[in-house]
């Protein structure tokens, strides 16, 4: 049982690490010419980021 616990434990680690991780991604990409907030590149990476986190919690739930 304490197995499973931290097998969960370590894979919610995870998914947050990557959506941390995700975030400064997007921050760092917009700091680049043509790539500013509001640009193709960037509303998709930002859909993106939004929808894993979407799929993180309804995992979680």
């Amino acid at each position: 049982m304490e197995k499973d616990v931290d097998g969960w434990k370590n894979c919610s680690l995870n998914k947050v690490k990557t959506l941390e991780e995700l975030d400064k991604e997007n921050f760092s990409n917009r700091q680049k010419p043509g790539c500013g907030k509001g640009t193709g590149v960037d509303r998709s990476r930002t859909s993106t980021t939004i929808a894993f986190e979407k799929e993180v919690e309804r995992q979680d739930v």
